[in-house]
C-alpha cells in the first residue's frame, strides 16, 4: 500500500491514509508538540500542567529507553482539552471515532516500514530525535509497529456519543490485555483524569 507522509504545524508526522479518508499522527501525541500549544495564549497554567505531568513526568526525547518511552506522550489529559488542542493545530483535525482508528490500524498494517520512509519529509529534530530512538527500539516492520497503537498508550476515541479508550498499552503503564480491533476502554467516569489515557488526532482536510 502506498503512503504519504506530512507534518503538522509543531513538526510531527502526519501520515495520508487513503483508505480511511483522512490524516492521523504517526504517533500518539507527545509532550513536546502540546507544550508548542501551551506556550502561546490559552486557559492552561502553570498549575494545570504540573497536574497532569505528575501521573507521567516529561522525558528527554532523545534518551527514549524502552522501559520509559510512554513518558514522552502526553497522557493524563481529558477528552475537551485535548480537542483544545486540535482546534489550535488548524481546520480539519479532531479525535477520531472507533471505527476511524481502527481503519487505520488495519491500513497501517499493511504498509511496510522502510528506513527511507520518513526521509520524505522535513521533520521538526524533536520529531526525528524521538522517531530515531523508537525505530532503535522497536525495529518495525510495519507503520503499525513504528505508530504505537499497540504497546503504546490508550487513546481517546468517540464510540457514538460516548468518549471511550482503545489501544493496547503494555502491562507496566496499564496491566490489561486488550485487542484493540475489538475492545474498548470504558472508563467509570469520563472527566476523571487517568495517567494511562492519551490521544493521537485525525485530520479530514488535505495538507499542504
Amino acid at each position: 500500500m502506498r503512503c504519504s507522509f506530512n507534518v503538522d504545524r509543531t513538526g510531527f508526522p502526519l501520515l495520508h491514509v487513503p483508505a480511511a479518508g483522512l490524516y492521523v499522527h504517526l504517533l500518539p501525541v507527545t509532550k513536546i508538540q502540546f507544550e508548542r500549544f501551551l506556550a502561546e495564549p490559552n486557559e492552561f497554567d502553570n498549575r494545570w500542567y504540573e497536574e497532569v505531568l505528575a501521573a507521567n513526568p516529561r522525558y528527554c526525547q532523545s534518551r527514549a529507553v524502552d522501559e520509559k518511552r510512554e513518558r514522552l506522550f502526553l497522557t493524563n489529559v481529558l477528552p475537551e482539552e485535548a480537542r483544545q488542542f486540535a482546534d489550535w493545530l488548524g481546520d480539519g483535525f479532531g479525535l477520531p471515532t472507533v471505527s476511524q482508528w481502527r481503519a487505520v490500524y488495519r491500513a497501517l498494517a499493511r504498509i511496510d516500514y522502510t528506513d527511507k520512509l520518513l526521509d520524505l519529509v522535513a521533520l521538526a529534530p524533536a520529531a526525528r530525535a524521538i522517531l530515531v530512538q523508537l525505530v532503535k527500539e522497536l525495529k518495525p516492520t510495519s507503520l503499525l509497529s513504528l505508530s504505537l497503537m499497540v504497546e503504546g498508550v490508550v487513546e481517546w476515541v468517540m464510540d457514538g456519543t460516548a468518549w471511550v479508550g482503545v489501544g493496547a498499552p503494555r502491562a507496566s503503564l496499564h496491566p490489561v490485555i486488550s485487542d484493540p480491533t475489538r475492545d474498548t476502554h470504558k472508563p467509570i467516569d469520563p472527566s476523571r483524569r487517568l495517567h494511562f489515557f492519551g490521544f493521537r488526532l485525525v485530520c479530514n482536510q488535505a495538507q499542504s
